[in-house]
């Protein structure tokens, strides 16, 4: 009787992993700062790094993959990071939960979310941005879809990028899409295009980020709604 207990203790316990999301946030600030909270995807809690590991099984073990141990970040990939990066990152994931089944991975960098409404992603880059996102998500719908980037040493080493930025009026010109690399990613330019498009604008070239609407303030964008959210809600007449 006691071994059978054990059994359907332990089968209930699988069943609640391969049920809950089983991922945890946490804040990058600029220069690989990582904020002292996570934020558990599942109760929308800001927990400290203790309690995020608190009686679970965590190692860095490859061969060690038992069903609800916690795979964590390493400072290894979070030197991946650039140096300027301001966003959010997978810190731990349960292995068998939603989010190690779909291909999350601690270090994952958390680029959108789910709109409130609708199938639409919208860029994320704070965790009370995420946890808003989520928790008005939940009041409209049962599922949230979340899109993530993986931070790879080839991509960092092969990577040489020149940023700049224009001030451009609508309309502008230039056409984009959403690439494999996860950039967005000026595909076309026409022949209307202003003076200033055409002499500083490339094929290949990736839109970053864009200016907010008020404030002045540079937001970074991770996909073409994005992009297109922040252009046309600027006010006519306004670059």
């Amino acid at each position: 009787n006691g071994e059978r207990l054990a059994s359907l203790v332990a089968k209930g316990q699988d069943i609640a992993i391969a049920n809950t999301v089983g991922m945890s946030l946490r804040q990058v600030y600029s220069g690989r700062r990582l904020s002292e909270l996570a934020l558990d995807v599942d109760t929308l809690r800001f927990q400290s790094f203790g309690g995020e590991l608190q009686g679970r099984d965590v190692s860095e073990e490859k061969a060690d993959e038992s069903l609800g141990s916690l795979e964590v970040l390493q400072n290894s990939v979070l030197k991946l990071v650039k140096e300027s990066f301001d966003g959010v990152v997978v810190s731990s994931v349960t292995r068998g939960g939603l989010a190690w089944q779909a291909g999350v991975r601690a270090g994952d960098v958390l680029a959108a979310t789910s709109a409130t409404i609708g199938s639409k992603l919208w860029p994320k880059s704070t965790l009370d941005g995420v946890r808003s996102a989520i928790s008005s998500r939940k009041v409209i719908s049962s599922s949230m879809d979340f899109e993530f980037r993986r931070l790879t040493v080839d991509k960092v080493e092969a990577e040489s990028v020149q940023s700049f930025e224009l001030s451009l009026a609508r309309p502008i010109g230039i056409n984009v899409e959403d690439t494999d690399d996860g950039y967005v990613t000026v595909t076309g330019i026409s022949d209307k295009a202003s003076e200033v498009v055409a002499n500083n604008i490339r094929i290949g070239d990736r839109v970053l980020s864009v200016e907010s609407s008020i404030g002045g303030q540079m937001w970074d964008v991770y996909n073409t709604d994005g992009l297109t959210s922040a252009v046309t809600t600027r006010m006519p007449g306004q670059p």
